[in-house]
């Protein structure tokens, strides 16, 4: 494979789904990064729901609008610098990193959110007017709370660094955006349904009359639509940050290589952790082993005795089986008298409800039969000017040459259907046999055929002897095969070092399916790049280790 001159960002690999499986996971599994996130969030919220209700309601609201209106813009800038800290403490948990920020960092970082996410409050609704604009204003201000981490070089490296990652794959950005837009609406409909149901449900079982269930539908006011906006906010938006950092996480690393030296970090920690289990393991299974030896033998010198009418019953019961009945005949077999189990009857119950509806079916289709027999008889008396046929039998005729003619035309249908599926597979297989690739070119793609393609064209080459090209074609089907299932992205400027870097950010957790993959990958490269003469059963294991890849592969799709 050739060396790649340029290299793909990560997040332009990963589908929003993936992401946000992936900003589930570290949400599900570490709780406690929530509370940073919280903490400066609630407040805000309060403060904002009880600075609208005092704002519209309050006769003194003039005289103090100006105090709480800056108040209110103190807690807004405390909300961005804890979530700026929320989206940095998933950075530093996807780098495994244990430093953490002191206090002169966190007074940077809450610098540059007042300078920067200020103008957001002006600019993300003026850019969702426009609607093309909107994606990109919203990834930029989600990537300055997850990049600003305290330590850039002033407020323009920061917006330079969050520009260029809002900049990456902007498919991936809106599909972002419309999903957790209708995330967002199904989650805002389910809090206005629970705040209005639960006091009706109160007064329903419990009797307790309270002035919600007094309100009737004046509850739906502006009060209402805010809390339920505003808890849509505190439960949707901890997730949408999660995203967008894992999001500029994957596209530094392009440059820095912090997922790689995450992943290797990992598998030192694992690795070090392994070695007093594997120690305590190996004491236990030599203190045990004189004791299981000792009760196996004592076992073994125990004789087992059975008399003779127990072995007598056993052998009948082993006669009477169902495969050994087949040599006594009919009338004397005997049907036992065992009470049928749970899954018997009820087959035998859905049997009879089928038997039940045939039996009805075929009651309706005889019961219109036999009415358009009488309403189109086969012979009718004739009229008075002495014809034998009359309008009833013309019609009941031309009935039966318009069911002959659709039935000509459907057999007609059928057959041309048939005849040109049959002509498809032909051209398929001279397509096919027309692009045979030409394993000696270096240049050749994983995707110039199907995985199949590949594993067909690999048996013919087992079977012609060609052990060498066997394996490259089987390699090339493994490409294509873990591409087709969205574990790696096939790229004819790739190499096997990146494949398999890939591989271990898209199945993480999947040591097996990697490992083999590893394996496969060194092989080729020593039978294809080296000068190791390969024979046939390093062929047939290579072909062994492709089928367990793929059933990997399928059992974990």
């Amino acid at each position: 494979m050739k060396s790649a001159a340029r290299i793909k960002p990560t997040s332009t690999e990963t589908g929003p789904f993936k992401l946000i499986d992936e900003a589930v996971n570290l949400i599900k599994f570490a709780p406690s990064l929530l509370l940073p996130y919280y903490i400066g969030s609630l407040p805000f919220v309060l403060g904002l729901l009880y600075f609208i209700e005092d704002m519209s309601r309050s006769a003194f609201a003039a005289d103090y609008c100006s105090a709480a209106s800056l108040g209110m813009a103190l807690l807004f800038v405390w909300m961005k610098t804890w979530q700026s800290v929320y989206s940095n403490s998933i950075h530093r948990r996807l780098r495994r990193a244990v430093e953490n920020p002191g206090v002169f960092k966190r007074f940077r970082t809450a610098v540059n959110q007042t300078i920067v996410q200020v103008g957001g409050i002006v600019i993300l609704p003026v850019s969702a007017l426009f609607c093309i604009p909107f994606a990109w204003c919203y990834a930029f201000y989600q990537n300055v709370g997850a990049l600003d981490d305290g330590s850039k070089d002033g407020v323009r490296s920061l917006i330079r660094e969050s520009i260029r990652q809002s900049k990456t794959n902007p498919r991936q950005n809106h599909l972002l955006i419309f999903i957790f837009g209708v995330f967002c609406v199904f989650v805002f409909l389910n809090i206005a349904v629970t705040i209005f149901m639960l006091p009706q449900l109160l007064k329903k079982f419990f009797g307790a009359e309270t002035m919600f269930t007094m309100s009737g539908f004046n509850i739906f006011n502006t009060t209402f639509w805010a809390v339920a906006v505003s808890l849509t906010y505190l439960l949707a938006d901890p997730l949408i940050k999660t995203v967008y950092a894992l999001r500029c996480f994957y596209g530094v690393s392009i440059e820095t290589g912090e997922d790689l030296e995450a992943e290797l970090e990992r598998v030192q920690r694992a690795s070090k952790q392994a070695v007093p289990v594997l120690a305590a393991l190996l004491i236990l299974a030599a203190v045990s082993a004189p004791e299981a030896a000792a009760n196996h033998a004592a076992a073994s010198e125990k004789s087992v005795r059975i008399s003779p009418d127990a072995l007598d019953r056993s052998i009948e019961h082993v006669i009477g089986r169902k495969e050994y009945a087949w040599r006594i005949p009919r009338d004397q077999v005997k049907k036992p008298d065992e009470p049928s189990s749970f899954g018997v009857t009820l087959i035998r119950w859905a049997g009879g409800i089928v038997k039940k509806t045939v039996r009805f079916i075929g009651n309706i289709v005889d019961s219109i039969n036999n009415w358009m027999k009488d309403l189109f008889p086969e012979r009718a008396p004739p009229n008075k000017n002495g014809s034998g046929v009359n309008w009833a039998t013309s019609v009941n005729t031309l009935l039966y040459l318009l069911a002959g003619v659709f039935l000509i035309a459907l057999l007609f249908l059928v057959i041309k259907e048939m005849r040109q599926k049959k002509d498809e597979n032909v051209s398929a297989a001279v397509y096919a046999e027309s692009r045979r690739p030409d394993l000696s070119d270096e240049n050749v793609a994983a995707d110039v055929l199907p995985a199949d393609g590949w594993f067909a064209l690999a048996k013919e080459l087992l079977e012609s002897g060609s052990y060498r090209f066997a394996v490259r074609a089987l390699y090339l089907g493994a490409i294509a095969y873990l591409a087709d299932n969205r574990l790696i992205i096939s790229a004819d400027y790739k190499s096997n070092r990146e494949y398999t870097a890939e591989l271990k950010r898209r199945a993480h957790g999947r040591e097996p399916l990697i490992d083999l993959f590893v394996s496969q990958v060194n092989f080729f490269e020593k039978a294809w790049y080296g000068e190791y003469e390969v024979s046939r059963t390093d062929a047939l294991m290579f072909e062994e280790n492709h089928r367990r890849l793929t059933e990997m592969v399928s059992e974990s799709a």
